[in-house]
């Protein structure tokens, strides 16, 4: 927040900086955190990190978490196109009235694709590493990416419906 808080609620700010945050090298004085809209790292001078033994912690965000949240914007990105289309498509049958042989071509082919970025761009796990882990999913958690997806399959499989019943 630039000039003053948008949270006016000093409890609620706490929670959402607290959820916003992976202390996992607080002693070191680092902390990562992610939000819809940044991924930071705040610590020490990259002199003082090498002292403690802890410079792998800026090599980590330059290489494996820079391309995580590069992921993770990916995965946004596909939510919103297959939202959109699917309001599209909708859009379209309903102004029809009923469905032919071309629309239902479209939904699957739609589907097949949703399907296809399902299984080689939604990973729910990407690394064995415990705070790549935790990183991943403090990345995705503001976006409610699993929930988002759910939504997405759930409108293509009524979509589907819909089109096979009229």
């Amino acid at each position: 927040d630039v000039n003053w808080p948008t949270v006016q609620n000093v409890p609620m700010r706490k929670r959402l900086v607290e959820e916003a945050t992976n202390a996992r090298w607080l002693e070191w004085n680092t902390l990562y955190g992610s939000s819809r809209y940044s991924f930071v790292l705040l610590t020490n001078s990259l002199d003082s990190l090498r002292a403690d033994n802890g410079a792998f912690v800026v090599q980590h965000m330059h290489t494996m978490y820079h391309l995580m949240s590069r992921l993770v914007l990916l995965q946004l990105g596909g939510t919103v196109k297959f939202s959109q289309e699917i309001a599209q498509l909708s859009k379209t049958f309903s102004a029809q009235g009923s469905t032919d042989e071309q629309s239902i071509k479209e939904i699957n082919e739609a589907y097949r694709q949703f399907i296809r970025f399902w299984n080689k761009i939604y990973f729910r796990n990407i690394t064995p590493q415990d705070q790549g882990i935790e990183l991943y999913e403090l990345m995705r958690k503001p976006h409610r990416l699993d929930v988002e997806m759910e939504k997405i399959r759930s409108e293509f499989n009524e979509l589907h419906q819909y089109a096979m019943l009229a």
